[in-house]
């Protein structure tokens, strides 16, 4: 039989109880709740670059820059791209599935980085779907 100081409830509390312990996992999970949102800004900026790199919307197929700016910021978009796929995303769900992590943060902390995350993932998919001007297909190309 274990422990009564062993049990979940108690290890949550002791965990509470630690000295920066809280703050150090809040910014972490709001780090990685947060990162669909930086790639989305990411994203955003090489779509305004590349419209004003070319003067018009580039066209897939067609428009192949050679500016060194432009393959630069290509390459800096993949670095949150790789960052969200391989570690923040995968870390954050797996932190919010252990009950002990869930029992030390704040009420409902939780709820809103989904929330932020669900969006956020929304609207990039919806832009990947709905694009009128044809960036995504260009990017992808």
């Amino acid at each position: 039989m274990a422990k009564p100081e062993n049990t979940p409830l108690h290890v949550a509390e002791r965990w509470r109880a630690r000295p920066g312990r809280i703050p150090a996992l809040l910014v972490g999970t709001w780090l990685a709740a947060a990162s669909p949102a930086v790639f989305l800004v990411a994203l955003l900026s090489h779509a305004m670059h590349a419209r004003i790199t070319l003067g018009h919307w580039p066209v897939a197929y067609l428009d192949k820059p050679t500016s060194l700016l432009i393959n630069a910021h290509t390459y800096i978009l993949l670095v949150p791209a790789f960052y969200i796929a391989a570690v923040a995303l995968p870390c954050w769900l797996v932190v919010a599935a252990f009950p002990y992590v869930r029992r030390s943060l704040p009420h409902g902390v939780l709820l809103r980085q989904a929330l932020l995350v669900v969006g956020v993932l929304t609207l990039l998919f919806l832009w990947g779907r709905l694009d009128p001007h044809g960036y995504i297909d260009w990017l992808l190309d």
